[in-house]
């Protein structure tokens, strides 16, 4: 089960987008729904969701990962 989401965004010095990426929290008890799962430094479980990006300098896209609602790499 998802608790919550957060947008992390990066940016160059110069201002332009060098990643972008959304986070949802998860439940402990939900732990086997999300096989991909990573733990942060205070033991919050977490997923990668939805279109995580990275930007060269120039802000053109160097590439792109899709996920689905369960942290899953969408082919």
């Amino acid at each position: 089960m998802i608790l919550s989401k957060e947008e992390i965004i990066e940016k160059y010095p110069n201002g332009n987008y060098k990643y972008i990426e959304t986070r949802a929290v998860i439940s402990r008890m939900w732990i086997a729904q999300y096989p991909n799962h990573r733990v942060a430094d205070d033991g919050t479980l977490w997923i990668r969701i939805g279109v995580n990006k990275k930007f060269k300098p120039d802000g053109s896209l160097a590439w792109e990962i899709k996920y689905d609602d369960c942290g899953n790499v969408v082919k």
